[in-house]
């Protein structure tokens, strides 16, 4: 497979993970923890699923990008902001060479599964 280069990763998202935290009445809820923004190469692809006997069209999206440690430990946890929507990891994550400095995610369109 061919590295991206800087040009190709122009595509600025943002890596989330839902996090528990307590609210003012004592009660737990899910909040959104960022990850921060990085710059990713965007590989739009299409895919299918059979759910009850039908095929269902799902949108699946891969990013490459720089190697993130931090990221890449907890990947199949996380969900990808970007200007189309959210989107889930789905699967472990793929290194793309062996120095370990590019990285890619499979994700799946978020509340399509």
């Amino acid at each position: 497979m061919k590295l991206p280069t800087a040009g190709e990763m122009n595509a600025k998202v943002e890596f989330f993970e839902n996090t528990e935290s307590i609210n003012s009445s004592g009660e737990l809820t899910d909040t959104e923890t960022t990850l921060g923004t990085r710059f990713v190469k965007r590989t739009d692809s299409n895919g299918a699923e059979e759910m009850d006997g039908r095929i269902v069209a799902t949108g699946v999206r891969t990013f490459t990008m720089r190697f993130d440690a931090t990221i890449a430990l907890k990947a199949s946890t996380l969900f990808v902001r970007d200007f189309d929507g959210d989107w889930y990891v789905f699967g472990p994550i793929k290194l793309l060479d062996s120095r370990k400095r590019y990285m890619e995610l499979n994700c799946r369109k978020r509340g399509d599964s």
